[in-house]
Parts: C-alpha cells; structure tokens; sequence
C-alpha cells in the first residue's frame, strides 16, 4: 500500500468495512481512469501498445492490492468496484482496437491481462522485474497481435 494511502486510511474514521476497501482501491481506479483517459480514441497499434505498457505499469504499481482482490472472492465482488467497471469496459475496448468489440476479442483481451497478472502478481522476489516486465508485456502483445515496438 502506498504511504500516502496509508496515511488517509489512518486519519479517517470508517463507518464500514466497505468504506475502508473504497479508500483503498480509489487510487488504483483513478490510475486506471488516467491510463484510459491518456489513450484517447485512437486505436491503432501505437496507441494499443501504450496502453498495455501503461496497463503493466498500473499492475506492477498496485500489486499487493490487485492480489488481495483476485485472492479474495468477497473483495473481489464488492459493489466499491463499480466504478471500474466502465473502465474496464473500455480498457477492453482499446486493447482489443475495434469500437465493438466481439467474443473473439473480448477472450483475447481477458488472456492479454491474464498473462500480464500471471506474470506480475506470481514474480519471485529475486525476479528480475525488468525481465518480468518486458517478458508481461511480450506474452500481451503476442495475444493481442501486436508487434513488439522496434525499441523493445
């Protein structure tokens, strides 16, 4: 958890458990609604690509957090996370490069941010995450169709 996070949660009163886990993940979503609201409404490759890096990122950045709520089935379905579902939504929507997008590519998706949770939230402690990294966003690319940009 993030210092200043942990410095609100321990200034402010909770009514309730719900109240606490809202306080927690608001930064994490708003991480989220930033990435998604840089990429815009392009959708081609460039764009994808900066969005999954992005998306990496937020991961690597929110890990503890994102494997309490995939670990934990009450968490995980907990109305404080209502919020991201648009966002996720179109998170889906821009990774997939099309404005509808349909099964085939809704499974792609789902698989490229399956691999980039595989990836980072089951790292090793002595992992190279520059390794871990650049091997997460590799395995999204391929899933996606993208080419691996020239630099990489």
């Amino acid at each position: 958890m993030r210092n200043a996070q942990l410095s609100r949660c321990r200034q402010e009163r909770f009514r309730t458990k719900e109240d606490l886990l809202a306080a927690i993940v608001a930064p994490a979503i708003e991480d989220l609604r930033m990435l998604l609201g840089k990429a815009g409404p392009r959708n081609g490759p460039a764009a994808r690509r900066q969005v999954v890096e992005g998306y990496v990122d937020l991961v690597a950045s929110h890990t503890e957090l994102i494997r309490v709520i995939f670990d934990d089935p009450s968490v995980r379905h907990c109305g404080v996370f209502a919020p991201a579902i648009p966002l996720h939504d179109r998170l889906t929507q821009l990774l997939s490069g099309t404005e509808v997008v349909d099964s085939a590519q809704r499974a792609r998706v789902r698989a490229a941010l399956g691999a980039i949770h595989a990836a980072l939230l089951n790292a090793a402690l002595d992992d190279d995450q520059d390794v871990v990294r650049a091997t997460a966003l590799a395995a999204a690319y391929a899933v996606l169709g993208l080419h691996a940009p020239r630099s990489a």
